[in-house]
């Protein structure tokens, strides 16, 4: 997708105008309405991006990097509440229950960036855990775990 090199490339005006294009030939790609919102994300348009995230939801309730990626946006727009419940739904989606008592006990910032830290570290762990018994375990997995550790980042 166009959009998403675009957004690589830190052009996201441009990414933006391109996924809406996009979406206009193929309004029912799930991959094209995840790209113009994580393109919306990423230009700070925070309420966009979390109503193109229900339109991609609309299409497919049941994706899990969606919920969390809808999560994420509500992080950054102060509505955590909202934030954790999309956070959880997209760890029972993925069927990775362990982590979400954690996440269901946040109720403020300061408890939700207490509970993605420590989400992360766990993420991260078990990735090392599986690099290290041999499996393959691709970078791009290592990153939004090592960014959820810093403080007031979402995993």
């Amino acid at each position: 997708m166009y959009s998403f090199f675009l957004v690589v490339m830190c052009r996201f005006r441009e990414a933006v105008a391109e996924g809406k294009r996009a979406l206009v030939c193929n309004p029912f790609s799930l991959r094209i309405s995840q790209h113009l919102a994580y393109a919306l994300y990423c230009q700070r348009s925070y309420d966009e991006a979390i109503q193109q995230y229900r339109k991609a939801l609309e299409l497919d309730p049941n994706d899990a990097s969606a919920c969390e990626a809808l999560g994420n946006a509500h992080e950054r727009n102060g509505e955590y509440r909202e934030a954790v419940e999309q956070w959880t739904r997209a760890m029972l989606l993925a069927n990775d229950t362990e982590l979400v008592p954690t996440l269901r006990a946040a109720k403020t910032k300061e408890n939700v960036d207490s509970a993605v830290r420590g989400v992360a570290a766990k993420r991260l762990d078990r990735l090392l855990r599986n690099r290290e018994r041999g499996d393959y375990v691709p970078a791009i997995r290592f990153a939004p775990a090592f960014a959820g550790r810093s403080s007031g980042r979402s995993a």
